[in-house]
């Protein structure tokens, strides 16, 4: 998970108070998943507190921003911080929907 050379680790945020996506952390995060820990909270001033993921692919991705919404320091290493939107249908459903052709 450490990047190399102090780059910054990539983790996505999750908005836990969105009211559209509180229950889909809830299915999938804490359930389907279960690799958010409720240690790993940012308090963001604009969107409250962010769930930090750290799992690059998820299978319930909607959509995710592509540049940095900032940055944090955890256990002494640089972390840029992506926002990350759920949906309750699976990534590669979703994928193959919009294109025809399988992810």
């Amino acid at each position: 998970m450490w990047a190399a050379d102090g780059e910054p680790t990539k983790v996505w945020g999750l908005i836990a108070m969105e009211k559209t996506q509180e229950p889909l952390i809830q299915k999938h995060c804490f359930g389907d998943c279960g690799k958010l820990s409720m240690a790993g909270a940012i308090n963001d001033d604009h969107f409250g507190p962010l769930w930090v993921c750290c799992e690059a692919k998820c299978p319930w991705l909607g959509k995710e921003t592509d540049e940095p919404y900032g940055n944090t320091m955890s256990f002494g290493r640089p972390h840029d911080v992506y926002l990350r939107v759920l949906t309750d249908t699976p990534a590669a459903i979703a994928a193959t929907a919009a294109t025809g052709e399988p992810s």
